[in-house]
């Protein structure tokens, strides 16, 4: 995993590209700050934004129910997000049983094997699964995040 995982980090290193948890997407989306300029930088095409299904289904969820969004609202915001990336992936059922082990918070297992299969840096603003996730791939917090000199 480790020579796959090098090689998928150069790969994203060459190409700008970063797939970013919900927690990201829902800030950037709700309030001005680091991960809203890297929404603005993945919108003019400096970063490559990539997005998982996972992840969408994960923010349309969290827009909807805890903060309120209707339908109508959810969809042009996942939309947006949709607009903005990149490329979309998807993970199979055994690509999450192949990290599962890897974390302790199992909700964030699919985020885990998503960056994996895309071959970004992790974008993430959750603290926990930052540290667990570094031992594994490239992964940066929202303000290191916007500011990873790429090229």
């Amino acid at each position: 995993m480790k020579k796959q995982s090098a090689k998928l980090l150069e790969k994203c290193i060459s190409m700008n590209r970063i797939i970013a948890d919900a927690n990201v997407l829902i800030s950037g989306l709700l309030w001005d700050g680091n991960e809203r300029e890297i929404l603005r930088l993945a919108a003019r095409g400096e970063m490559e934004l990539v997005i998982s299904l996972y992840i969408l289904r994960e923010v349309e969820n969290v827009l909807i129910n805890k903060f309120g969004f209707d339908e109508n609202k959810s969809k042009e915001a996942i939309d947006f997000i949709r607009m903005i990336s990149h490329d979309v992936v998807d993970v199979s059922e055994e690509e999450i049983n192949e990290c599962f082990n890897k974390l302790s918070d199992k909700e964030d297992v699919p985020v885990l094997a998503s960056a994996i299969k895309a071959g970004c840096i992790l974008i993430i603003g959750d603290k926990k699964l930052l540290e667990e996730a570094r031992r594994l791939i490239d992964v940066k917090d929202a303000k290191k995040g916007q500011t990873v000199n790429f090229k």
